[in-house]
C-alpha cells in the first residue's frame, strides 16, 4: 500500500468515528482532527520538494543535451520522456 494510501485510510478512520451533536459540531470535531495527520503527511512527503524539482529539471537537461550527440538512442528518449513526467 503506497504511503497516501495509508493516510486515505487513516482519513477515513478519522472520519467515520461517531461524534455526538449537532451536525455542525460533528462537522467541525471532524474537521479539527484533520490538521495533525495532514502535517505529517506533508512533512513526509513534500519536504525537500524544491530539490526534488531541482535535481528532476537537472536529470532532463542532462538526458535533452545527450540526445543530438547520440539520436538513435532509443533509452535516451524513454529517459526524456520518464523525465518530463
Amino acid at each position: 500500500m503506497s504511503i497516501y494510501g495509508l493516510y486515505a485510510l487513516n482519513f477515513r478512520t478519522l472520519w467515520q468515528q461517531s461524534v455526538v451533536g449537532t451536525p455542525v459540531f460533528m462537522l467541525v470535531s471532524k474537521l479539527k482532527a484533520l490538521p495533525e495527520p495532514l502535517e505529517r503527511l506533508n512533512k513526509r512527503k513534500f519536504r525537500h520538494v524544491c530539490i526534488r524539482a531541482a535535481e528532476a529539471l537537472q536529470q532532463l537537461c542532462k538526458v535533452q543535451l545527450a540526445i543530438p550527440n547520440d539520436p538513435m538512442n532509443a533509452d535516451l528518449y524513454i529517459e526524456d520522456k520518464e523525465s518530463i513526467e
